[in-house]
């Protein structure tokens, strides 16, 4: 009988001292795939995102205006030209500031010194328009402000865009409505919004952008017309208008 309850002891220790090596193994293991196998894996994801990264964020500059303490960042392989005067008088403007995208295209401006002269006579035809704000902001300089682009239908199968910095919602009683919208003179309903007002009196309002204008040919802030709503919707969904709303974005004033 205790021979037996002695072997049946020794079986129990063996079983134990079973368990706990094929345990300790166990741990042992799940500490190398943890600390080497896992790391290694985040690591070459980490390396991966940021080698993505790299290939979809373009290398850039940064404009520096020759008179005036504005600054933004634009893509590399875009330029920038200034027309600094105080003996300009052309349209509204005091300053301009060209963006030429790698063709040599104008596909932003800024200006300033902006302002909108005349008035929109009560029999003014309705306009459709349709407005989308795809992001509020602050801007070192002018403060609480949005990114947004109005598209408006000059006449059957011809529309144009205007697009920039867009005023303070709350700074008037009558704000840009969103989305489908009748209005008269867009020329002046529509490009009033898209005007801000910095912090240095010497620039007045400033444009950021490019405003609506109907005569598309010969205006110098006027993008080519678009066929279609759905044509000029497509184009604010481009990298082209991606690369415009970041250096739109980067805008710093009196900094």
């Amino acid at each position: 009988m205790i021979k037996n309850s002695l072997k049946q002891t020794g079986s129990a220790h063996v079983v134990i001292i079973v368990i706990l090596a094929v345990a300790v193994l166990g741990l042992l293991g799940f500490v190398f795939w943890q600390n080497f196998i896992v790391k290694d894996d985040q690591s070459d994801t980490v390396k991966t995102q940021d080698s993505l990264q790299q290939e979809v964020e373009p290398s850039t500059k940064e404009f520096q205006s020759r008179d005036h303490n504005i600054t933004f960042k634009y893509p590399a392989d875009w330029s920038v030209v200034e027309d600094v005067s105080a003996d300009n008088t052309s349209e509204w403007y005091a300053t301009r500031v060209d963006i030429l995208n790698s063709e040599g295209k104008i596909v932003a401006t800024l200006s300033t010194g902006g302002q909108i002269g005349g008035a929109c006579s009560d029999d003014a035809p309705l306009i459709p328009t349709f407005t989308t704000i795809k992001d509020s902001l602050e801007v070192q300089g002018i403060g609480a402000t949005g990114f947004g682009y109005t598209v408006v239908e000059n006449a059957a199968d011809n529309y144009g865009i205007a697009f920039g910095l867009l005023e303070d919602a709350e700074s008037h009683d009558n704000d840009l409505q969103l989305g489908n919208d009748l209005v008269r003179c867009p020329g002046m309903s529509i490009n009033y919004h898209y005007i801000v007002t910095s912090g240095d009196p010497a620039l007045g309002g400033i444009i950021f952008g490019s405003w609506y204008a109907e005569a598309q040919q010969d205006d110098l802030n006027a993008r080519d017309s678009f066929t279609s709503l759905e044509d000029a919707k497509a184009y604010a969904q481009t990298d082209e208008f991606k690369q415009i709303e970041k250096t739109i974005k980067s805008l710093s004033i009196g900094k």
